[in-house]
């Protein structure tokens, strides 16, 4: 494929994350009654973050929204964007289990089998999505608890998304902050992406210091 020299790396040129995404993403109909093709025209600010994420120059994108508004859709559909264009090891990782437990089963899951192109990136012949992990091809992917010391300190991880960071608890273990063991894991890639996520629980916390 056309390649681009960028700081003395070769990097392949990757289509736009929009066109992408409405192009190869399939909404099932238990998950919203938009079902079919996914369409940025019903959540048009969702565009700015996808170009973010698409864009090699932010690092960090901070989506600060009400609740059910699609946030938690947006941090997914960026995840499929990079397995399919720009695979890194990933962690997303979520306030508690239950949360956990309902992202891989009611959303991520129906919305990779309904998506032929998200699905031909897992790896075959074997049960690739888990509680815990979504075995893809090129690289990892990671469901990780924010009260957790070894799922947050223990992997490198190119992309690291972070669903309601509000409701993480103010430390993890001995270990300090969630949002600091976050940014340690990403600290070794150069092309790393972080990608915070909230509704606001108060005046201040975690999504707002992101924000500003």
């Amino acid at each position: 494929s056309d390649l681009l020299c960028d700081n003395d790396f070769y990097l392949p040129v990757r289509p736009p994350s929009i066109d992408w995404l409405e192009q190869n993403i399939k909404i099932p109909a238990r998950i919203s009654e938009n079902s079919g093709s996914y369409r940025t025209t019903l959540t048009p600010y969702a565009k700015g973050p996808f170009e973010a994420f698409q864009d090699d120059e932010p690092r960090k994108i901070t989506l600060l929204l009400a609740s059910q508004t699609g946030k938690s859709t947006v941090l997914e559909l960026c995840i499929y964007y990079a397995m399919a264009n720009a695979p890194q090891p990933t962690m997303r990782v979520l306030p508690d289990i239950k949360l956990r437990d309902t992202i891989v089963s009611e959303r991520m899951k129906p919305t990779i089998d309904a998506s032929d192109s998200v699905r031909s990136l897992l790896i075959p012949g074997r049960r690739a999505i888990t509680r815990s992990k979504i075995y893809f091809l090129q690289a990892p992917m990671y469901l990780a608890l924010a009260d957790s010391t070894p799922d947050m300190s223990s992997r490198s991880c190119g992309i690291v998304v972070a669903d309601e960071i509000d409701s993480y608890p103010a430390t993890c273990g001995k270990e300090g902050s969630a949002i600091k063991l976050m940014e340690a894991r990403v600290r070794t890639r150069p092309r790393h992406k972080l990608l915070y996520s909230s509704t606001p629980t108060d005046d201040v916390g975690p999504i707002w210091d992101s924000w500003e």
